[in-house]
């Protein structure tokens, strides 16, 4: 399973210099090296002492590698967190040391300390629903659980200075978007006004683009993804000027560095949920950018222009 006997600087290091609560700190190291008190152990030190071992969610036998990977929830739970950082082709691994390289898949170093922190808050918020299972038969559902990641690694990152108030607003959203790396870096891509000129909405864009057409993609698959959630009974149609996105939709052999899966999965929701996608000019799109932006104030753009593009 790879958990060592034998303490080795790099898990050390790992664990002791996460941004977490201390208690946080010392169970992590106890689940590095199979300490934690689940029924496979208590029961190989005293025998026949548990009625049964099985997982308090499934029929399989609770060893720590079946708790907190193997066993069905905890696999959904670890794919919800994937798919929250846009880290859909990682795979977790079943132990301390491969979940702490898994960071290496970050380029900057307060990501990275953020990404180790929502890790500790993952297997932190596991164990705490696991022992609410088996001492008060209560058992949260894969979105309170999720809702509890998010609470705790954003309280956690905001005690640590990773994170400012102003962005926990989309850290469910964005997560890596809304990240401190200075005070004049916050990563805000937009605002949204009413009609007043108040803020309603502030938001980020995507970060981890290779180049513009990375970047069209990122966009993409995240308004489909928000589209297909709500699960609404209609058709949508989406518009891009950008000429590179929709031929790389339409084709294989054009999507540049984008990965295959990617455009399978994305063409797949727009089928299942009739979205559809059109490119428009750019001179014209950024028109309705600024429409959207200013609302009924911006009087320059006649409403019929407004409505060939509804």
């Amino acid at each position: 399973m790879g958990f060592g006997n034998n303490a080795n600087t790099d898990s050390w290091n790992f664990i002791w210099k996460l941004k977490i609560p201390p208690k946080v700190q010392i169970f992590m190291w106890k689940l590095h090296h199979g300490m934690l008190p689940v029924k496979a152990l208590l029961q190989s030190r005293m025998r026949n002492s548990l009625a049964t071992l099985n997982c308090c969610r499934c029929s399989d036998t609770e060893t720590v590698l079946h708790l907190f990977w193997q066993c069905p929830f905890a696999f959904n739970i670890w794919k919800w967190l994937f798919e929250w950082w846009g880290l859909s082709s990682i795979r977790i691994g079943s132990d301390i040391p491969t979940m702490r390289d898994s960071y290496r898949c970050f380029r900057d170093r307060i990501t990275q300390e953020v990404w180790k922190t929502t890790l500790g808050a993952c297997v932190w918020t596991i164990w705490l629903e696991r022992n609410q299972g088996v001492f008060n038969n209560k058992f949260a559902s894969l979105e309170n659980v999720s809702f509890l990641i998010l609470h705790r690694s954003a309280q956690w990152c905001l005690a640590a200075g990773f994170l400012v108030k102003e962005t926990l607003a989309w850290w469910n959203i964005n997560p890596m978007g809304c990240i401190t790396r200075s005070i004049s870096l916050k990563k805000m891509d937009g605002l949204i006004l009413n009609q007043e000129g108040k803020k309603k909405l502030e938001f980020a864009g995507p970060i981890r683009t290779l180049d513009a057409l990375h970047a069209e993609w990122e966009a993409l698959f995240f308004i489909v993804d928000i589209i297909s959630k709500k699960n609404l009974i209609t058709s949508w149609m989406i518009y891009s000027d950008s000429a590179l996105l929709v031929r790389s939709l339409l084709n294989f052999k054009n999507r540049g560095n984008i990965e295959e899966d990617l455009i399978i999965e994305v063409r797949k929701k727009m089928l299942r949920h009739n979205i559809f996608m059109k490119q428009i000019s750019r001179d014209f799109n950024d028109k309705v950018d600024l429409l959207a932006k200013l609302g009924s104030k911006y009087e320059d753009i006649k409403i019929q222009e407004a409505q060939d593009f509804v």
